[in-house]
C-alpha cells in the first residue's frame, strides 16, 4: 500500500512539473464569447485528430507537438469514437487514447478538446438504447473528469454529430442528463453541445429554445457548427446566418470540425471557399479545429498516406490541405511559445 501511495505522489508531482500553462489560462464564456482567465476575448485555432479507434497511432505526443509547433495551433481535438470498436465496445482503449492526447497537450501548454465522437449512430428512436447511450456518455465524461477536473487546458464536446432524425427535444434531454454530472465534478469546464442535423449549426429551434437552467449547470457552454466547403453556396450562407443569429442572442458557437473540400467525397480542395470562411470565423472571433491531422487517404487529411506521426512535421509529408492550413495558421497569433 505504501508503495502504491508513493507512486501516486510521484506521478502527481511529475504532472505538476510537466504541466505548462495554456496560452489564455482557464477559459470561460461570456455572452457567447470565449474569454481567457483575464477576461479578454480569445480564440482557439487548432486541429482535430481522426477517429480514435481506427487511427490510434495519431493519438500521440508527436501529433500534438506537430499541432503546436508545425501548425501554430493552440488546441487539439481528440475524436474519441463511440461505435465500431470505439468507447461503447472497448472503453479502456478509448480512454487510453484520450489520456494520451490530454497529457501531451498539457505538457505542450495547449488546450485539449475531448469529443464524444458519435456520428449519427444513435438514432433516438428506442428509449432503452437512448438511455444506454446517455449513460455511456456520463460514464465516459466522469472518467475523464476524475483525472483532469480543474485542468485549465480542458474542454469537452458532448455529442459530435447527432443523427438528423434526432429532434432538438431529444438532444436537450441528453444534455440535461449529462451536464449536471459534469458540473458536479468540474463547475467551470467549457462544454460544447452538438446541434441538430449532424451539427450543421444552431438552428432556429436551438436559438429559440436553448439549453438553459441555473448558472452552475448551464453556463460556460457553446453550440457546435461543422463546416465543409460544399458546392451549395446557399448552405454556407445559411450556416453563416445561423452563427450571426446565435451571437445576437448571446449564444456562442465553436466550429469543432471543418474541412476544405465538399463533405461528399471524392471532392477537390476548395481554397477560395476555405479562405472566405476563415475570414468569417476570425471576424466573429469563432474558435475552430481543422479535420484532420492524419494520413487517411482523403482530401482533408493534412499528411500524405505513406507518412507516420513521427513525420508529421516534415515538409515532404504535407498534403495540399496541410500546406494550405499551415500557411494560414502561421499568420495567426495563437499565443504559442516554447517550440
Amino acid at each position: 500500500m505504501l508503495i502504491i501511495k508513493n507512486i501516486f505522489i510521484i506521478s502527481f508531482y511529475l504532472y505538476i512539473v510537466l504541466a505548462v500553462n495554456p496560452p489564455y489560462g482557464r477559459l470561460s464564456v461570456k455572452n457567447g464569447q470565449l474569454t481567457g482567465a483575464n477576461g479578454q476575448a480569445v480564440q482557439l485555432r487548432g486541429i482535430s485528430l481522426w477517429f480514435s479507434q481506427w487511427l490510434t497511432q495519431w493519438y500521440s505526443p508527436e501529433a500534438v507537438k506537430a499541432i503546436k509547433c508545425f501548425y501554430n495551433g493552440n488546441v487539439v481535438r481528440a475524436a474519441i469514437g463511440t461505435c465500431c470498436s470505439g468507447y461503447l465496445e472497448n472503453p479502456s482503449a478509448a480512454i487510453k487514447a484520450a489520456i494520451a492526447v490530454a497529457d501531451a497537450a498539457i505538457a505542450n501548454g495547449i488546450y485539449f478538446l475531448i469529443d464524444f465522437h458519435d456520428v449519427a449512430n444513435e438514432k433516438c428512436t428506442n428509449d432503452a438504447e437512448f438511455k444506454k447511450f446517455t449513460n455511456s456518455a456520463i460514464q465516459f465524461f466522469t472518467t475523464i473528469l476524475n483525472k483532469y477536473k480543474g485542468s485549465p487546458n480542458m474542454l469537452l464536446e458532448l455529442w459530435n454529430e447527432p443523427n438528423p432524425i434526432c429532434p432538438w427535444s431529444k438532444l436537450k434531454e441528453y444534455y440535461n442528463a449529462v451536464l449536471p454530472v459534469i458540473r458536479k465534478l468540474d463547475p467551470n469546464v467549457v462544454t460544447i453541445l452538438g446541434t441538430p442535423y449532424q451539427s450543421t449549426g444552431p438552428s432556429t429551434e436551438v436559438i429559440n429554445n436553448p439549453v438553459s437552467g441555473t448558472n452552475l449547470i448551464y453556463n460556460r457552454i457553446w453550440y457546435t457548427l461543422h463546416f465543409y466547403t460544399v458546392t451549395d453556396t446557399n448552405h454556407i450562407q445559411q450556416q453563416k446566418q445561423m452563427v450571426l443569429n446565435a451571437m445576437s442572442k448571446g449564444l456562442g458557437v465553436f466550429v469543432t470540425e471543418y474541412g476544405d473540400a465538399d463533405v461528399n467525397l471524392p471532392a477537390p480542395l476548395n481554397p477560395s471557399s476555405m479562405k472566405d470562411f476563415w475570414k468569417f470565423m476570425d471576424q466573429n472571433k469563432l474558435s475552430y479545429a481543422k479535420w484532420s491531422l492524419s494520413n487517411k487517404d482523403e482530401v482533408y487529411s493534412l499528411v500524405k498516406p505513406y507518412c507516420t506521426p513521427a513525420q508529421a512535421m516534415q515538409e515532404s509529408c504535407l498534403s495540399d490541405s496541410g500546406k494550405l492550413l499551415r500557411d494560414f495558421m502561421k499568420t495567426q497569433n495563437n499565443g504559442i511559445t516554447g517550440c
